[in-house]
């Protein structure tokens, strides 16, 4: 094992198996890096880094009268909040919800998959959430993938209360209430005897 002094901080070197003798006597003389550039000034130093084309724009410089901002010229975007003073669909988004929209086909949608995705229903979702601390009633699961259970069929519940438009259901009060949703897990869920039965796959 053949070993030598570091040049600057004379720490002992010891020589790989894979290194050449010629490396080890000619190359190999600092223990790292960082020893090697101590006390020795960067390449670079004081030197002018990067290439400029000659072709580059000096500062102060116009290619054209034309283009060259005058004096008492007024900016095109002075007093302007933006680069757009008017959004270009201001007033647009919502003339084209509902039959209004260029592929509106009379409707199609079925009534209990519109209720689901109202945002009050979204809120009631989160809330049952809440109010159970994100746990599974029935295996205690916290967190992971949860649903929102109806203790009461939703589908019953439109059939009970005779909900066929939208607007029904919003004023229907029973049908948002809390007492009536339970904090599941998928598993748990899946075991129910109305889930997925409103899709027509009832899993009893």
């Amino acid at each position: 094992m053949k070993t030598k002094p570091c040049l600057n901080c004379r720490k002992i070197i010891i020589k790989q198996q894979n290194e050449s003798l010629k490396d080890w006597e000619n190359r190999h003389k600092y223990c790292s890096r960082r020893c090697c550039r101590l006390g020795k000034d960067p390449w670079n130093k004081n030197l002018r880094t990067g290439l400029v084309p000659r072709t580059a724009i000096k500062k102060g410089q116009h290619l054209s009268s034309k283009t060259q901002f005058k004096k008492n010229m007024v900016p095109w975007n002075k007093n302007t909040k933006g680069l757009m003073a008017i959004p270009w669909n201001k007033g647009i988004r919502h003339s084209v919800f509902g039959n209004k929209h260029w592929n509106w086909q009379g409707g199609k949608s079925k009534l209990s998959t519109s209720i689901r995705n109202l945002p009050e229903m979204k809120n009631w979702t989160r809330n049952i959430f809440k109010r159970d601390g994100f746990t599974c009633g029935k295996c205690e699961q916290v967190g992971g993938t949860l649903h929102a259970h109806h203790i009461i069929s939703f589908s019953l519940m439109l059939k009970k209360y005779a909900i066929s438009t939208i607007k029904q259901s919003l004023d229907c009060r029973e049908l948002w209430r809390l007492s009536n949703g339970k904090t599941l897990c998928i598993k748990c869920h899946k075991k129910t005897k109305s889930y997925l039965r409103y899709r027509g796959k009832s899993t009893a």
